[in-house]
């Protein structure tokens, strides 16, 4: 049996006390597969994992859901949409459980049209580092990655949310952070980004880790922290941008400061829970 561990607080603005959270809240986040049509140098996530048991996905969540609500389940990898049919079914038996779930997809991009226009899937979080389809290739290692004439002709954008990298050498400063932003919100008219800094698990890592440049000039910014016991264990800047063409484009960063000891997180790979990474 799992020893169930959940956040005891809710993340606070910076300076400010945070609030105890009255009843367990959790995400999960499903590992489909490890292999990828990519080749990302800042990857880990490589290797071979047991196909989902759908039938043994239903009972855990069953009893995930007798303890704690489930805010979002991702469903993630490698890259999850080599498997479109088992995306399409995990989405379904989360939605049966509780349609109020939000379902949600981590991808490079490669079957991006099919994810946008699946059934039960609320939201497809595309990985883009770069602006240039050069440079984005390069970075993922492929060319099977969406170029930018295939975001802008697609489906669904409400439920598109886009994730970038900050790498040095590509988007690595606030005038590209900010060329970034007009990009997506007036060229692939998506209004929802996250920056992610690296997580200094290799050497490519620690060589191109960067910290989010201010960009309170241009931006309206909101800085919270998740502590506990004193601590800051991830730091988070949400913003408010307005584009050169006047659309509003809602962005945060997040950075992980330290390991917390608790991890309240579930993760379900090779058919087997468990909490935090």
């Amino acid at each position: 049996m799992l020893d169930y561990n959940f956040k005891k607080y809710y993340c606070c603005e910076k300076g400010k006390e945070p609030i105890p959270i009255e009843y367990p809240s959790s995400s999960m986040y499903i590992v489909l597969n490890r292999n990828c049509n990519a080749a990302c140098p800042f990857c880990t996530f490589r290797g071979e994992v047991e196909r989902v048991d759908l039938k043994q996905l239903d009972k855990t969540l069953t009893e995930i859901l007798k303890v704690c609500n489930l805010g979002t389940v991702h469903i993630t990898g490698g890259e999850p949409s080599l498997y479109l049919e088992d995306i399409k079914q995990i989405c379904t038996i989360v939605k049966n459980h509780n349609s109020c779930i939000t379902t949600s997809c981590n991808t490079n991009g490669y079957a991006i049209k099919e994810l946008l226009e699946m059934p039960n899937l609320d939201n497809v979080a595309l990985s883009r580092h770069a602006i240039s389809d050069e440079d984005n290739q390069i970075l993922f290692a492929t060319d099977t990655v969406p170029t930018v004439d295939v975001l802008q002709s697609l489906p669904n954008k409400h439920k598109l949310h886009v994730s970038c990298n900050l790498i040095k050498g590509y988007i690595d400063s606030e005038d590209k952070i900010l060329k970034y932003l007009d990009f997506v919100g007036d060229v692939i008219l998506c209004n929802d980004v996250g920056f992610v800094g690296l997580m200094k698990v290799n050497d490519f890592c620690n060589q191109h880790f960067l910290h989010m440049p201010k960009l309170h000039s241009v931006c309206k910014s909101r800085e919270l922290e998740d502590k506990e016991n004193g601590k800051v264990y991830c730091n988070c800047k949400n913003y408010l941008y307005l584009t050169p063409q006047n659309h509003m484009v809602s962005a945060y960063y997040r950075r992980v400061v330290e390991k917390r000891p608790f991890n309240d997180i579930f993760i379900y790979e090779n058919n087997i829970l468990r909490q935090g990474w």
